[in-house]
This record gives structure tokens, C-alpha cells and sequence, in this order.
């Protein structure tokens, strides 16, 4: 299966080379979404984003998808940073109703 290129023109007129959108960078950003379900997903897509990013940088005329790349790894972090928000807040409504008292809870019916 073969990555959809484009060509590129340099500007001094010289033969054009066809870039193709690097596939760590588009397997970067699909971990990432899949991170929202999958527990150790945005990690691995944050992982795969850097490296995407440095093979890019070593062979800018070849490949492409940096912006792919920096997505993968924005939702990476963005996911990430959601979980630990809603197990903090989790964590503390159970410590909440645990500092109830016991007779408080069912008598709110």
C-alpha cells in the first residue's frame, strides 16, 4: 500500500520530487483519538509523534506530515491531561461520599 505524495517543484528548476506524508505521523494522530478509549494509547501516540518528528526533520525532501505528527502529540497530551482530570475528580467525589455518614446515604431517599 502505497502513501499518497505530492510533487515538489524546487526552485531552481531542477526534477521534482514527490513527498510522501510519513506513516508514523498519520499512525501518531489515529493512537492519539484512540487514546480516549484505550488506556496507554495517547502515550504511545505521543511516542510515535516525536519519532515522526525527527524522521521528517532528517529527510525534510521525502517525507512530509509534520503537522500530522504535532497533532498526534497535541492529543496526546490533551487526552492524557483528561483522564487525570476526571480520575481527580472521581477520586474525590468517592472520598466525598465516603466521609458521609453511613445512615446519611440511605436516608436520602
Amino acid at each position: 500500500m502505497m502513501a499518497a505524495g505530492r510533487k515538489v517543484k524546487h526552485a531552481g528548476g531542477g526534477s521534482s520530487v514527490t513527498r510522501r506524508t510519513y506513516g508514523l505521523a498519520i499512525a501518531s494522530l489515529v493512537v492519539s483519538l484512540a487514546g480516549i478509549f484505550v488506556p496507554y494509547a495517547p502515550l504511545v501516540g505521543i511516542i510515535l509523534g516525536f519519532v515522526a518528528l525527527s524522521r521528517i526533520k532528517e529527510a525534510p525532501l521525502r517525507y512530509e506530515g509534520r503537522g500530522l505528527a504535532k497533532a498526534g502529540i497535541a492529543i496526546g497530551f490533551v487526552v492524557i491531561g483528561l483522564k487525570v482530570l476526571f480520575f481527580l475528580i472521581y477520586l474525590v467525589l468517592a472520598l466525598f461520599l465516603l466521609s458521609l455518614p453511613f445512615f446519611f446515604i440511605f436516608s436520602m431517599s
